[in-house]
């Protein structure tokens, strides 16, 4: 929900487009899902996105735009 503020207020250009991203990353996230869990197992395929919850807070908060464009936004995906 903040994504799109916090990258406005850093002067991101085409923020539309970076944060298309991470919307493509989800899509292959969600349909990678079901394989994923018949692999892994629900427990460590949900531990999985909630490291990357984490992972993609942690970018954003650093402050460090570079960083959180290349890794943080696509995280979103797996998150």
């Amino acid at each position: 929900v903040y994504a799109n503020p916090y990258l406005d207020d850093r002067g991101v250009p085409r923020l539309e487009a970076v944060l298309t991203i991470a919307q493509w990353v989800e899509m292959a996230c969600m349909a990678a899902t079901p394989a994923l869990i018949r692999w892994w197992g629900l427990k460590p395929v949900m531990a999985v996105g909630l490291a990357g919850f984490v992972v993609r807070n942690g970018l954003l908060a650093s402050g460090s735009v570079p960083l959180a464009l290349a890794v943080g936004v696509p995280m979103h995906g797996l998150a």
